[in-house]
């Protein structure tokens, strides 16, 4: 069922957005409301997925080929596993393998959630030169910064679990008919700015095919 497949991910991206809209200063979004076709949309799905969240996060061509991937069409949602075959992407239900395919007349959407931190052995390698999380820093620089009773206990605690003060990120990918919106959280600002130059131009390349 919905609840159970995707529990909260439609509040979360409320929630970001919202946020947003407040502003606050840690979460930000770009979002593209031309309308596409549905038959487009796994394709790009996983393009965007490589190339505006992949490749920014690790620097170099990622080309990752059979992801997970939410799906939701009407009320009913599953896990699907998208993967090119013959040049065109493909999406198979990841319980049983069954090809599922976008109808001009579906409206399905499509959901990536990445959250990022230390403990991902495999993705620290990959990020270690970005320097994605480095420690906030509680340092007792100057003299009133030696008088604050806030970063004193701050830089105390640090010295206790360090892993706390490690940066946290957190980045959805949503992709529908109408709508194409990427929200992160607490990523640094020249990733972002890649992220949301790279997603506009694969906007732009889509659109443009569309009225061809």
């Amino acid at each position: 069922s919905k609840a159970k497949i995707l529990p909260g991910l439609i509040s979360l991206r409320g929630m970001i957005m919202f946020a947003d809209n407040i502003p606050h200063p840690a979460v930000a979004s770009v979002r593209f409301n031309d309308r596409l076709r549905a038959t487009v949309l796994a394709n790009l799905s996983l393009e965007m997925l490589n190339a505006v969240i992949l490749d920014t996060l690790s620097q170099r061509h990622s080309n990752v080929n059979g992801i997970d991937i939410l799906r939701r069409e009407k009320q009913s949602s599953a896990l699907v596993i998208l993967s090119k075959e013959r040049g065109n992407v493909c999406a198979k239900m990841a319980v049983n393998g069954k090809r599922v395919d976008d109808k001009p007349t579906d409206c399905p959407e499509y959901f990536v959630v990445i959250g990022l931190n230390r403990d991902i052995k495999s993705f620290e390698e990959e990020t270690r030169r970005v320097r994605f999380f480095e420690a906030v820093s509680t340092s007792l620089v100057s003299a009133h910064d030696k008088e604050s009773t806030f970063l004193r206990l701050a830089s105390r605690m640090k010295g206790i679990n360090p892993s706390q003060f490690e940066r946290r990120m957190g980045i959805m990918l949503y992709v529908s008919r109408t709508s194409r919106e990427l929200l992160t959280y607490n990523l640094n600002l020249q990733t972002r700015v890649q992220m949301e130059t790279r997603m506009g131009e694969i906007e732009q390349r889509y659109l443009s095919e569309e009225l061809t």
